[in-house]
């Protein structure tokens, strides 16, 4: 189950690159940790850093995956 726990997974984007389609995200839960660049899917637009997004990584840690969208967190 502790892998399915760290599959998918709530961060924010912290670094983001328009050209190359990819983000770096931190997740709070885990200390801050940063992942590798994840590529975002093909109709997903690049986020902004600061923003909310739904990352989805293979079992073996957050090395490889990617970046599924920003996470529309709704008007305050």
């Amino acid at each position: 189950m502790s892998d399915l726990k760290n599959t998918i997974r709530i961060g924010i984007v912290s670094t983001s690159d328009h050209i190359r389609r990819v983000v770096r995200v931190a997740f709070p839960d885990k200390d801050d940790l940063v992942s590798d660049e994840l590529p975002l899917l093909k109709h997903v637009p690049t986020p902004e850093i600061g923003v909310q997004v739904l990352c989805a990584f293979l079992p073996n840690g957050i090395s490889v995956g990617f970046c599924l969208g920003e996470i529309d967190e709704g008007e305050s």
